[in-house]
């Protein structure tokens, strides 16, 4: 038995078909426009009564209108989808069903998105607008607009000029207190830029339906419903649009104009607030084409797209489908540019901005309540739309003739994996410098006079060899005194014990000899000091080239150090660098001017920011690291930028001199998963 063919359906009377430059449908019953192509208005006109579809377009044809069934068919769907076709018997009971249902499957879904945004009941200001309107003329002229567009110009020039006093007070005034007087700054200039839309589409002869307040993410946003808008001529629709963005942006400069000169006090800093929460409403809310305020709209009415934010969202899910699975229909159109590049740059602006929002709340308020955002965020906005679209590939790919193509699918997922979980290589360059594996510093003991003029070039020694000598003529005299005394003392010593009448104090001689021969111990170890021996094999390096012989060197002085001839590498890395750093990394050398490798691993990764001293690695003497002096500790610098010192030892001979700028590359390979699972514990762990 053959299938009944379709009915068409009679359109409901009290819809106005509105011809001209943009024709329209205006549901009366709903309040709502709807625009469709001129051809397919005419077709609407013939909806009279309900007719099979092949009796529709022979009445069509004969009144000479040619219409493709498919074509209709999508006409008549949209009809009936925005309930603009009569009701038939025993179908309002289905769609009311149907819409319950829907309603119960996203309750959550409208839930989590509820504090992202939602609308109080708005006000119905007929009569208000009806009474101001002989008076509203002469506010919204071009003559009041430019009288005021020369001072807000100069006070936003002002601002320029003034740009770090701006930004020290704006960050100032973050505290409870501020955000209180950034509230009642909102609620004061969102009067005002609804009151401009209200008073441009009187000027225009254009009702205004309602005023209410709306809350996206907790912040109250003002809205005018001028939705009769849509009968007016483009230009002086634009105009509605933007009436409110430019009135706060005159508001915004008038204000800056007035804290730029007014003098400290509470008058100068309600200018303040008023300025910055009219530059950055426009800025980041009301210009910003990514949410539907006053900036999409204008947009849309610049580019002549109606419902742009819904038909760039279904572009680019019909690319996605059609390129990677070969599914439904080729996306096509003359906007298809546009409406690819608005759908990914809306999602990610929506990203940034809930998510700016939540961590905001996270770090200067109430952690718990931003923990709730951000899980409700994820839901609404990836986990919910992914599940949906997973629902929805699986009904394409049964209703479609052909296999889905998995494929380019599979393979995007395939090489997500292995991004996410295979080990990449990466490498950093970091600056560094050669210097010994091990020095030992060469002070002096005691102090003297040098004996022989101190060598100004480093010279191979071994453990043991003589360095340098000194004198000391106190310490000399000190000695020859002593034993003079100490050989009297002896010779007492010996007549004491001869008599018996001195024998008695032969005890007390004897004890101030073994004083003695201490103190001539003491002094004769001091004198050794004197002679200055390497403590270990290597290259003695003189720290105090110009001494010549005869100098005094005092005791503590350092003269220099012997250092190894073998050879390590410090590297210094900034805070991004030094957590991707670990001990027994693998790395490689580099000096300048020279295309050899030198490979090196890592054997110390320090925690504490170093402090430079003397390396040719400062900019003071040419090197890459920026540094100022330390006020305390003269001859130490510390880095512009908090840089941590890297240890590596060459795993080869490499025939280097110690004080040579180098260059680092560290290599490694990471899961970028395991890293990300290990930044979010880490979150955990210091939060919680």
């Amino acid at each position: 038995m053959a299938a009944a063919e379709p009915m068409t359906g009679m359109l409901r009377t009290d819809v106005e078909l509105i011809r001209g430059g943009r024709p329209l449908l205006f549901d009366r019953q709903a309040d709502s426009y709807y625009r469709i192509p001129p051809a397919m208005l005419d077709v609407a006109a013939f909806l009279t009564e309900s007719m099979p579809v092949s009796q529709f377009l022979d009445k069509l044809r004969c009144n000479g209108i040619s219409l493709e069934r498919s074509e209709l068919v999508k006409l008549l769907a949209f009809l009936q989808q925005n309930n603009l076709l009569a009701p038939e018997y025993g179908q309002i009971g289905v769609r009311r069903e149907r819409r319950a249902e829907q309603r119960e499957k996203t309750a959550f879904l409208r839930f989590s998105a509820a504090y992202l945004f939602f609308r109080l009941p708005p006000w119905r200001p007929e009569r208000f607008f009806e009474a101001i309107r002989p008076y509203a003329g002469w506010i919204a002229s071009k003559p009041v607009v430019l009288a005021l567009l020369f001072p807000a110009l100069l006070g936003y020039l002002l601002v320029v000029r003034e740009f770090g006093t701006v930004r020290t007070t704006f960050l100032d005034s973050l505290s409870w207190a501020g955000l209180a007087k950034y509230f009642a700054a909102i609620l004061f200039l969102k009067l005002i830029h609804e009151a401009a839309h209200s008073l441009a589409a009187i000027r225009f002869g254009c009702r205004v339906r309602g005023i209410g307040v709306g809350f996206m993410v907790f912040y109250p946003k003002l809205y005018t419903d001028t939705t009769d808008s849509w009968r007016l001529p483009r230009r002086k629709r634009l105009l509605i649009d933007a009436a409110g963005i430019i009135t706060e942006l005159l508001l915004g400069g008038i204000a800056a104009l007035l804290w730029a000169y007014l003098p400290p006090g509470a008058w100068k800093s309600t200018m303040f607030y008023v300025f910055a929460v009219s530059t950055i409403s426009t800025l980041f809310v009301n210009g910003n084409p990514f949410i539907r305020y006053d900036g999409y709209y204008i947009f849309c009415d610049l580019v002549n797209i109606e419902n742009l934010m819904a038909r760039s969202g279904e572009y680019v899910r019909q690319c996605w489908r059609w390129h990677f699975l070969r599914l439904g229909a080729k996306p096509r159109g003359e906007h298809g540019v546009l409406l690819f590049c608005f759908g990914v740059g809306a999602f990610l602006y929506r990203i940034f901005l809930y998510t700016s929002i939540v961590l905001v709340i996270y770090h200067s308020f109430v952690k718990a309540v931003a923990v709730v955002m951000m899980v409700l965020e994820l839901y609404s906005i990836l986990i919910y739309p992914c599940w949906r679209e997973i629902w929805t590939i699986r009904a394409l790919s049964k209703r479609s003739a052909g296999r889905a193509r998995w494929f380019p699918g599979a393979a995007a997922l395939v090489i997500l994996a292995g991004i996410l979980f295979l080990p990449l290589s990466w490498s950093i360059s970091l600056p560094g410098e050669t210097v010994p594996a091990a020095r030992r510093l060469v002070t002096v003991s005691e102090g003297g006079y040098l004996t022989a003029k101190l060598p100004r070039r480093a010279r191979a020694v071994r453990e043991g060899d003589i360095l340098f000598r000194l004198r000391s003529p106190q310490l000399e005299n000190g000695i020859e005194r002593l034993k003079t005394v100490l050989k009297y003392d002896r010779t007492l010593y010996d007549l004491q014990q001869l008599d018996e009448k001195l024998f008695s104090e032969s005890r007390v001689t004897a004890e101030k000899i073994a004083s003695d021969r201490l103190g001539l111990e003491e002094l004769e170890r001091r004198r050794e000091k004197l002679t200055v021996r390497a403590g270990a094999d290597g290259v003695f390096v003189p720290a105090l080239p110009d001494m010549s012989e005869g100098a005094y060197l005092p005791k503590g002085l350092q003269a220099g150090e012997v250092v190894s001839e073998r050879l390590m590498v410090y590297a210094y890395a900034q805070d991004r660098d030094i957590g991707k750093l670990k001990e027994g990394g693998r790395a490689v050398v580099f000096v300048r001017d020279s295309p050899a490798e030198h490979p090196a691993r890592i054997t110390q990764v320090n925690r504490i920011a170093a402090r430079l001293k003397d390396s040719p690695l400062l900019q003071h003497y040419g090197g890459p690291v920026p540094v100022y002096a330390d006020g305390q500790n003269p001859g130490e610098y510390s880095s512009v930028l908090a840089l941590y010192r890297i240890e590596l030892v060459l795993t080869e001979a490499a025939g280097l001199l110690p004080g040579r700028c180098v260059s680092v590359e560290i290599r490694n390979a990471e899961r970028l998963g395991e890293r990300i699972g290990k930044l979010i514990l880490s979150v955990i762990r210091r939060e919680f």
